[in-house]
This record gives structure tokens, sequence and C-alpha cells, in this order.
């Protein structure tokens, strides 16, 4: 289970833990499954962004970083949290792909919200 508020359905009366489908670690494990062309039988609450306004502000927000990404300073980005040493060309790789299947995600849900 990588989401993060997998109960959250306890708030509407449901009894069985799910994927939310709309916060972070879901749209990055819905994105690398999907890119790995892996059958995805996960349950998910909300797999296009119609749960309300929590899922449409997480939607601009995954919009925003896309538009504010440039593979030109992936190498400096990476490093906000901290400075890695070694193996650095190879994160900014896995940075890179993740942006990418993000992006590639998002596009074939066709939900778009205008900034």
């Amino acid at each position: 289970m990588s989401c993060s508020h997998p109960d959250l359905g306890r708030l509407y009366g449901e009894s069985n833990t799910a994927h939310c489908g709309t916060c972070l670690p879901c749209v990055i494990r819905r994105a690398s499954i999907r890119k790995a062309n892996i059958l995805d039988t996960s349950s998910y609450r909300d797999q296009n962004f119609e749960s309300g306004l929590t899922a449409k502000m997480n939607l601009m927000s995954y919009n925003i970083g896309l538009k504010k990404y440039n593979k030109k300073y992936s190498f400096m980005n990476i490093q906000n949290s901290g400075p890695i040493s070694e193996n650095i060309s190879d994160f900014v790789k896995v940075y890179d792909r993740g942006m990418d299947e993000l992006k590639e995600l998002l596009e074939s849900i066709h939900e778009q919200i205008s900034i």
C-alpha cells in the first residue's frame, strides 16, 4: 500500500482499505505501473481526480510541477533536500523518467485544469 491515506473511505462508511488514487504516492505508483505495462488490479477510490476539491487541487499541483519541469535543471532540483555525493547521474535519470511517466499518466486521463 503506497497511499498516503488508505483508510479515508471510513469517513464514507467503507470497510475496505483502498488506494485514494490522487495523492502523490498513488499517482507515482499508477504512472510506473502503467509505464511497465502491468495490469493494475489495485482498488482506487478515484482514478480521474473527480472526488472533490482535494483531488482537483492535487491534479493542479501536478500540472504546475510539470509546467515548471525542465530537464536542464534536474541535476539541481533533485538536490533541493540535500546534496547527493554519489551516483548523481543515476538519480537524475530516475527523476527524469518519473516526470515523463507522470506526464504520460495525466495525459492519458485527459484531465486538465486551466491554471
